[in-house]
């Protein structure tokens, strides 16, 4: 019987195996990173980001703004009040792609240096009584999914190639 093609290790005349077909579980393995990765390629809830004026003049003088967080001492995150939500300005921070209300934070923006950022707000609130004020905290956040995946991902690359290639 004459093969079509020319494979040396073909001599049923069928087509070669695909890769799914030598490696029937890789489906299973794409599918596993593509949820890895997913949720930090799609921003499913996205911060909108403002300038500190836009802060100062648009939130602050309304008095909306519940709290804000200062993450790494670089980017504040601003939460809004919920008695704000049907505000028109506000709405649409407000609302979720998948429903219901967003709980927060509804905008963000680069504070420069903690000093210049606690310098202006004190400004902003000068002669509010100290139970109006906005509370500020500060937290620290590491992206562990990029530093994990950056020991993960050269590992994973391995065993795939070594699939291949035995």
């Amino acid at each position: 019987m004459i093969s079509r093609h020319n494979d040396k290790n073909n001599t049923h005349g069928t087509s070669p195996a695909s890769p799914f077909q030598k490696w029937p579980y890789a489906w299973i393995y794409l599918l596993g990173l593509l949820l890895l990765l997913g949720p930090s390629l799609f921003n499913f809830s996205p911060v909108k980001e403002i300038t500190w004026k836009q802060f100062e003049n648009e939130m602050l003088t309304r008095r909306a703004v519940e709290k804000v967080e200062i993450v790494n001492n670089e980017m504040a995150l601003v939460y809004i009040k919920k008695e704000f939500a049907k505000d028109s300005f506000f709405t649409p921070e407000f609302k979720r792609s998948v429903g219901g209300i967003n709980p927060g934070p509804h905008y963000k923006f680069i504070i420069g240096s903690v000093e210049s950022f606690e310098k202006n707000l004190d400004g902003a609130q000068q002669g509010l009584p100290g139970s109006e004020k906005v509370p500020v905290s500060y937290i620290r956040k590491s992206n562990w999914f990029w530093d994990v995946a950056a020991w993960l991902m050269p590992v994973f690359l391995m065993f795939i190639l070594m699939q291949y290639l035995l």
